[in-house]
C-alpha cells in the first residue's frame, strides 16, 4: 500500500533493492501468517491485523507526502493525540462502562498508554519525515515478530516454528536491507563532496586565470 501511494501520490518510485527487500518481507510474513492459521489462532485477528496494516500503510503514505509537500517538515506529533481521543471513545463504547481495573492491571495500563503506545507512535510519525513510507512499514513488521516473542518470554503463548522462521528471515532481509542503505548513503555522501570540491577547484580557477 506505501509503495503504491508512495507512487502514484508523489511520485516516490522503488529501486531495486527496496523492491527485492519488500517481496522478502512479504514472503516472510505470509510463513507467519501460516505458521498462526495452523495454531488454531483466530482468522478474525488475523484479518483485523490486516487491515490495520493496511490503513498504517495509508498513514505513512500520507505523513511522507506532507513532509515531501512542505519542505519545512511538519510536525505530525499532535495528530496522536486526537487518535487517542477517538479510540478512548470507541474502546469506552465497545468496552462498556464502568471500567474496572485491578491495581496492577491499572498499572500496566498506564505504563502502556502513557510510555509504549505513545512513544511508539510519536516516533513512526516522525519517521516518513526521514525515510520513505515504504521503509517505516518494513521495519513495523519487525513488530508483527517481536509480539509473540514478549508473549513467550512473558511466560504465556509458545510461537509456532513457521512464526519463527518467517520472523528470522524478515529480521535478516531488514538488516542487510538498512546496510545498503547506510552504504548507499556514504556514497551519495562522498559523490556530493567531490562534486562540490571539483566546482569549488574549477571557480578558483577561473578567478585566477581572469585576474
Amino acid at each position: 500500500v506505501s509503495a503504491i501511494l508512495g507512487y502514484f501520490a508523489y511520485k516516490e518510485a522503488m529501486n531495486m533493492r527496496m523492491i527485492i527487500t519488500c517481496i522478502v518481507c512479504f514472503i516472510a510474513i505470509l510463513i507467519v501468517f501460516v505458521g498462526d492459521l495452523k495454531s488454531n489462532s483466530s482468522l478474525v485477528g488475523n484479518i483485523l491485523a490486516i487491515f490495520a496494516s493496511l490503513t498504517l500503510g495509508m498513514y505513512f503514505s500520507m505523513l511522507r507526502y506532507i513532509a515531501l509537500k512542505d519542505g519545512d517538515s511538519p510536525d505530525m506529533v499532535p495528530c496522536n493525540v486526537v487518535a487517542g481521543l477517538v479510540v478512548g471513545i470507541i474502546a469506552l463504547i465497545l468496552g462498556g462502562l464502568p471500567v474496572v481495573a485491578a491495581p496492577m492491571d491499572g498499572f500496566y495500563l498506564l505504563l502502556q498508554g502513557v510510555f509504549t503506545v505513545s512513544l511508539s507512535f510519536a516516533m513512526i510519525t516522525m519517521g516518513p519525515t526521514y525515510i520513505s513510507a515504504l521503509e517505516v512499514s518494513l521495519y513495523m513488521f519487525i513488530e508483527t515478530i517481536l509480539g509473540p516473542v514478549w508473549v513467550y518470554l512473558g511466560g504465556y503463548d509458545v510461537p509456532p516454528k513457521l512464526t519463527v522462521l518467517g520472523g528470522m528471515i524478515l529480521i535478516i532481509a531488514l538488516g542487510v536491507n538498512s546496510l545498503l542503505s547506510l552504504r548507499e548513503e556514504r556514497l551519495l555522501q562522498g559523490l556530493a563532496s567531490s562534486s562540490s570540491l571539483s566546482s569549488s577547484s574549477s571557480t578558483t580557477s577561473s578567478t585566477s586565470t581572469s585576474v
